[in-house]
């Protein structure tokens, strides 16, 4: 029994140690830039979104992104696959109620094991608004970064260059690596109990 309880405190260890950040925009430290951030609804009902290449592949765990709200009112965030630097397929989204507040880190997990990312594949975050009123802010990131961006607004709309939203993908290894990991993770548990 305690043999197995070893076993399954070695295999989440080795999991979580191998989880990757697939990308980010955020400082070592989570900062981003508190003071401005691009408009998400509000009188014009804009929509941003930013490319980014993933660094790392596996199953998404979470989106983190930065962002201060106005009015309150309902959100979605959007993951897409990209079609030649332009937005492709819904992969997956969340709704998110918008709470007006001072800036905060927002963390969105994923419970879809099929809904993996490639590393050196790129892909688009986007923020919209859903409900009328909502007004909301996605933080810009403190550490210089442009991006390829897509906005939509009662002006217009266009793909373009930004300077990139703050925020965070999240993988970790897909389901048969992570058996594969622990498993060799309870073996070692195991030599040890036999050598000891």
């Amino acid at each position: 029994m305690k043999a197995i309880a070893c076993g399954i405190l070695a295999t989440s260890l080795t999991v979580s140690a191998f989880a990757d950040v697939a990308y980010s925009s955020f400082s070592s430290t989570n900062s981003f830039n508190t003071g401005a951030g691009w408009s998400i609804g509000g009188s014009s009902e804009q929509v941003i979104a930013f490319q980014f290449t993933s660094a790392a592949s596996g199953v998404l765990a979470s989106v983190e992104y930065a962002s201060f709200g106005l009015l309150a009112g309902d959100i979605n965030i959007l993951l897409y696959k990209d079609n030649a630097d332009t937005i492709g397929d819904q992969i997956i989204g969340w709704g998110k109620s918008v709470v007006p507040g001072p800036s905060t880190i927002e963390t969105l997990t994923n419970s879809f094991p099929s809904v993996s990312l490639t590393a050196g594949a790129k892909y688009w975050l986007e923020l919209r608004g859903v409900s009328n009123g909502v007004y909301t802010a996605w933080n810009e990131n403190d550490q210089g970064l442009n991006s390829n961006a897509y906005y939509w607004n009662s002006g217009g709309s266009g793909y373009t260059t930004l300077a990139t939203s703050a925020f965070r993908v999240n993988t970790v290894p897909e389901p048969a690596s992570m058996a594969a990991l622990g498993l060799g993770a309870l073996a070692l548990v195991r030599k040890r109990r036999k050598s000891a």
